[in-house]
């Protein structure tokens, strides 16, 4: 069975810098729908008991625009993977705590803890990986 399931190694390879392509992408487009859509916004910031939303909110967006485009360029890769690990952990300590909410949206916040935990693992696993052949980062590293 081990040397049937391994031929899915030569696979991966085989694709590797196009699937971190990809996945690079992806991860960039949920920070991109969120940060397009305006949020996190200062009166949400400010329900969840953050300091000086007003300073915070606009931070929030600098950093997300800073993840969208390090990710989608592969620019600054693996930085751009530590800011996005640091804001998806404000999230998951502060924003989405589901049992705090009125019952109709648990579920939701539930959802949005999930995403912003698997969303955790993909940009760990960037940190490791960098960004892959298609990317800023290979190119000004010679690769």
């Amino acid at each position: 069975m081990v040397r049937h399931l391994s031929c899915f190694d030569g696979v991966a390879e085989s694709l590797r810098d196009v699937l971190l392509l990809v996945g690079r992408v992806f991860i960039a487009i949920v920070f991109l729908m969120t940060v397009s859509t305006g949020g996190p916004a200062d009166f949400y910031l400010k329900s969840l008991h953050y300091p000086a939303p007003e300073l915070m909110a606009p931070l929030a967006h600098i950093a997300e625009w800073i993840i969208v485009v390090t990710l989608i360029l592969g620019f600054a890769t693996r930085a751009g993977a530590l800011v996005a690990l640091a804001f998806l952990v404000v999230a998951v300590l502060t924003a989405h705590l589901y049992w705090q909410y009125p019952a109709q949206q648990q579920t939701l916040q539930w959802v949005f803890l999930s995403k912003d935990i698997a969303i955790t693992g993909g940009v760990l696993l960037l940190f490791l990986t960098g960004a892959g052949r298609y990317s800023i980062d290979a190119k000004l590293s010679g690769k």
